[in-house]
């Protein structure tokens, strides 16, 4: 007689190939079967929780997957991802439930009307545009909404201003709620505009309510090839077919989906061509001999952009707009306001957002007043709030955005050969146009404000005077990102006619910005200038093109329309427009060439990688300006690299990884690095280097501690890539060696539980799920399986997320039940309880009142549901419409007893004594340990020869507080439905464990076990349990004969 112990199940489970090789330590503590079990670093296994039923997925039909979204601990949310939307998931006081649309306000169309009065805010529609007062007023044709006005001093401007929706606002009308898709003003009803509205739906219980929704573009056969980057509240995502886009969430209730807004996206190699583009205006020349209508813009003789606000004067040489005189601006403003502004007067009252013309300009007032003029003073112009020349006119004015705002206008790119596509709508291309004689430039003689300048990198101030005719006063330089709100960054204050001349520089934000000189004058400065100009005479201009030019239905390959994208929508400079150029840059992603498969961020930068056309290319953002790609030699400029291989393979996934970004392609793994420890990449200090040669899927990896695992291009093998300081090297041992059969015909998807015990999850092609408990300084590397429903009726997981949580992180789920897809998660109080939590810390929701502690410990169900039961004669009814047909247990009642649901979904019972009027309700599933094969060392050898009888065992259990626990001796599957027939040993709540049923459950051993197994060769035991309990198994002492040879 001989007696073993089995001291741990670490090893997880292996693959029959290692039955053999019982010389393994691996194989002595691992399973060959090890089913809805968890592997921890102590040795032992432990049943996993049960899943909690959330609520149901928006189809049963279509592809769903779930993708984290970890802002903090407090904002944590799984989104469920399907056929063109996301829903948003998170726990609510401990029940996970979706976001739903509540707040929505009621959205009013009223038309304007004459003779009302309106308070400020008030909100009406007139000609189909929504518009929002400025200004309390009665309402009169004169100031009418969009075109009212009296000619000389009433205009509908200082009423109104139009009213924009943002993206992502909620609107209820007609008894809908609808989403709004992007910023516009609300015309037509919302049922009637899916170009701007979307539609919410309503939920189906135990969440009937309107649910939060995005719409998206990725249909429900893409949404598993998408790949996300998380930077704070903004998630990246990229899809081969799709242009990448940007996922915000603004507040709870507010989250906006849109393409990626680059400042410079990324681009091809420079155009090596003859072809020359030109940036136009989208408008004709002025010429003579037309009556042009209100609101008609040209271009000026002098490439100006002009817009009429008088129409039907006829024109002639003497009222042309360049000439900019009396007969000029009585009908042209200079910009793209169409409206009829007055020029500015001394003693008039304005009020807060009147317009006046001031010389070339057009000013809007920030607050009342009464106009005052500056005067000429002994030192300079002195008092006032007249527009530029009054000492006090910022407080009083800044430049309007009718005349900086360019959201109304059309520009067209024109080239001289054939260059655009059909394919080319919606791409951005890069022109740098030459902008030589680019400079502002001041007499320092007065208090004036120099012309505004955009400037791309650095620029220079330089002033010009003479010794001895220094002026006094202050000169600043002012920078504007917007063109219309400035502040000032430099000041150079000079108190003495004999200081020295000036000469400083400045460096813009990387995309640019405006710049104007500002003196303040006091005296001095005879002959004395002061000038800002840049140090580089081209500028870079992202044009996007929105439309092509169709010639009698014939595409014109040379002519495209679009506009072009300055930094917070400001003014294109003029000088930039109407220049021919042929240095230009076709866009990296577009229909064309594809769009990125692969997102990353490292070292403070955004990477994409990997398109059709270009599957080894990658491009590296500014440093801290992610939207900004614009390539050069500073440090902190962008990056374009193409890994140069003797195979070109596709890159899958990019990941940042102990100072190095690691990318994965279908053939090899590389990593790119500043080739110098611990410093930054820069394009001066980039090195690709190929370090293993397994390939890559594209599912994206898992960071785990010092480590980094991915699936390998057959998404059967997962792969450690670490760094080995005994090689001085990286390299990447197979963890799936010993369990090659685990990841079943693929993997699907992973999640990463980092707390409390680190575990890898997978989802499998076939629905079943996978763990790998992974403790790299404990040496742990272990597989189990889990699997939902029962063998005559299986369910699939199609999906899995995690989230934070407050002793363990949560495991979220999409899982395929009776046809239908649920959301699901482990049971947050019960993964407390496996993972060693005490039970007072375990804690019910209210939506639990009445529920004991002692009934979740009992609880160990899938897709379990609290619910409340109805009486109806001498009975009890329970809804539970997401287990309809399915046979479900509640606390108290053994699998073997268990009842099914009916269709309608609401289950009767009849002895209401023995079920709560509130319990738990779920389906049952198995847990199943069997050991690896044991061998006894011999004097003369292995034991493998010999025959073996089970004879006692001993089990040690962790917190075992349920019933069912049974031995078996054939390998499971066994016929469950004969279990009685084949079992040897079973205890129901061991004795010794009632007492401790309301404390920590039991801790110990079990009796001695008799079991009258058979002599055999190939031992086998199997622990099983199926009921509604938990039990953790931390070792087994055997004791059997051994005979024969």
């Amino acid at each position: 007689m001989i007696n073993q112990i089995q001291a741990n199940f670490n090893g997880g489970e292996v693959t029959p190939l290692m039955d053999a090789r019982v010389d393994s330590a691996k194989y002595s503590s691992g399973c060959r079967i090890l089913q809805n079990f968890i592997v921890r670093p102590y040795g032992g296994v432990f049943r996993r929780p049960g899943t909690e039923f959330c609520g149901f997925a928006k189809s049963n039909t279509q592809n769903t997957r779930l993708i984290s979204f970890r802002r903090s601990t407090e904002v944590n949310l799984a989104l469920e991802m399907g056929d063109r939307y996301i829903r948003f998931w998170r726990d609510v006081a401990g029940v996970g439930k979706p976001l739903v649309a509540s707040g929505a306000v009621m959205f009013a169309r009223t038309l304007w009307v004459t003779g009302q009065s309106y308070s400020v805010g008030t909100i009406r529609h007139y000609n189909n545009v929504s518009y929002q007062c400025t200004q309390a007023h009665t309402a009169t044709t004169n100031n009418r909404p969009g075109d009212g006005t009296d000619g000389t001093s009433i205009f509908w401007s200082d009423y109104w201003q139009v009213h924009y929706l943002e993206a992502g606002t909620l609107l209820s009308e007609g008894g809908n709620t609808y989403y709004c898709r992007e910023r516009h003003s609300p015309g037509s009803s919302f049922a009637g505009d899916s170009a701007y509205w979307y539609q919410l739906s309503l939920g189906v219980a135990p969440n009937n309510q309107i649910i939060y929704e995005v719409p998206t573009p990725w249909t429900q056969a893409e949404i598993f090839d998408l790949q996300v980057c998380q930077i704070n509240d903004v998630l990246i995502l990229t899809h081969p077919n799709h242009h990448p886009l940007r996922l915000t969430r603004h507040e709870e209730l507010r989250w906006v989906l849109e393409p990626v807004p680059f400042d410079f996206a990324p681009t091809l190699d420079v155009n090596e061509s003859s072809v020359n583009v030109q940036v136009q205006y989208d408008v004709d020349e002025w010429v003579t001999g037309i009556a042009y209508a209100k609101g008609t813009r040209v271009i000026g003789d002098n490439g100006v952009l002009y817009t009429c606000y008088k129409g039907g004067v006829n024109s002639t040489t003497t009222n042309k707009p360049s000439l900019e005189n009396t007969a000029s601006i009585a009908i042209w403003n200079r910009g793209s306001s169409g409206e009829a502004i007055p020029k500015w007067a001394a003693g008039k009252s304005y009020p807060a957002g009147a317009k006046v013309r001031y010389g070339k300009g057009i000013f809007q007032s920030r607050k009342s007043h009464t106009s005052t003029a500056a005067v000429q003073g002994r030192y300079g112009l002195v008092g006032g709030n007249e527009p530029v020349r009054g000492q006090t006119w910022t407080s009083f004015w800044t430049r309007s955005e009718a005349d900086t705002d360019l959201s109304g206008i059309d520009f067209k790119l024109v080239a001289t050969g054939d260059v655009f596509t059909e394919e080319d709508v919606g791409n951005i291309w890069r022109v740098d146009v030459g902008t030589s004689g680019l400079y502002a430039k001041l007499a320092t003689t007065a208090t004036a404000v120099s012309e505004e300048m955009f400037f791309q990198g650095d620029f220079l101030l330089t002033t010009n005077w003479a010794q001895g005719y220094a002026m006094i006063g202050t000169i600043f330089v002012e920078e504007s990102l917007d063109g219309v709100t400035w502040q000032k960054i430099r000041s150079f204050v000079t108190s003495d006619n004999h200081d020295g001349n000036i000469s400083w520089t400045g460096e813009t934000p990387a995309a640019g910005a405006w710049y104007r000189i500002n003196v303040e004058f006091t005296s001095g400065g005879a002959g004395a200038t002061v000038r800002l100009e840049p140090a580089t005479s081209v500028l870079a201009l992202p044009f996007k093109i929105e439309s092509n030019v169709y010639n009698s239905g014939v595409l014109n390959k040379r002519e495209v329309k679009g506009s072009i994208i300055m930094p917070s929508n400001s003014l294109p400079p003029p000088n930039a427009i109407g220049v021919s150029t042929s240095i230009f840059y076709k866009p990296a992603f577009s229909a064309q060439d594809g769009y990125p498969r692969a997102v990353g961020f490292h070292d403070s930068r955004l990477w994409f990688a990997g398109t059709r056309s270009y599957p080894a290319r990658m491009w590296a953002s500014q440093v801290e300006d992610y939207y900004n790609f614009m390539p050069g030699s500073l440090d902190t400029s962008g990056m374009d690299l193409t890994l140069a291989a003797v195979q070109s393979n596709d890159i899958q996934w990019l990941c940042s990884f102990n100072r190095a970004l690691v990318v994965g392609t279908s053939g090899e793994e590389w990593t790119v690095d500043s080739g110098t420890e611990d410093l930054a990449l820069t394009p001066t200090s980039l090195r690709a280097r190929p370090r293993t040669q397994y390939g890559s899927c594209g599912i994206q990896p898992i960071r785990a501690a010092e480590t980094l695992i991915w699936c390998q291009r057959d998404r059967r093998k997962f792969r450690e890539f670490a760094f080995r300081f005994e090689i001085d090297g990286y390299s990447a041992p197979e963890m799936t060696l010993l369990a090659e059969h685990i990841s079943g015909t693929g993997i699907q998807q992973l999640a990463y539980q980092s707390s409390p015990d680190p575990t890898l999850w997978a989802v499998r092609q076939d629905g079943a799920l996978v763990g790998f408990s992974y403790d790299r300084e404990q040496q742990i590397t272990a597989w189990h399986r889990h699997v939902t429903g029962d063998v005559s009726m299986p369910d699939q997981f199609l999906s899995v997320a995690t989230l934070h949580g407050d002793y363990a992180d949560q495991i979220w789920f999409v899982v395929r039940r009776n046809g239908q897809q649920l959301i699901e998660r482990f049971n947050p109080e019960q993964m407390k309880w496996v993972f060693g939590a005490p039970r007072s810390t375990l804690s019910l929701p209210a939506s639990s009142s009445g529920v004991s502690v002692d009934q979740l410990l009992d609880s160990f169900m899938d897709s379990q549901i609290t619910v409340t039961g109805v009486s109806y004669g001498g009975g009890r009814s329970y809804s539970i419409p997401h287990l309809k047909n399915r046979q479900v247990v509640t606390p108290g009642l053994r699998t073997a007893s268990a009842m099914t649901v009916p269709s309608d979904g609401t289950l009767q019972v009849q002895n209401t004594s023995a079920y709560p009027t509130k319990t738990l309700w779920g389906l049952s599933y198995s847990s199943v340990l069997t050991p690896t094969r044991l061998d006894v060392p011999l004097q003369e050898g292995t034991s493998l020869l010999k025959l073996f009888r089970l004879t006692r065992m001993q089990l040690k259990l962790f917190r075992y507080c349920g019933y069912g626990l049974k031995l078996f001796e054939k390998p499971y599957p066994a016929d469950i439905a004969g279990v009685q027939d084949i079992s040897l040993a079973q205890f129901e709540r061991y004795p010794a464990y009632h007492s401790l049923l309301t404390t920590e459950g039991y801790t110990g051993s079990t009796d001695v076990l008799s079991t009258t197994f058979e002599w055999t060769r190939h031992p086998q035991m199997t622990l099983l349990i199926r009921d509604a309990g938990f039990v953790g198994i931390l070792g087994a002492v055997l004791n059997f004969d051994m005979g024969g040879g």
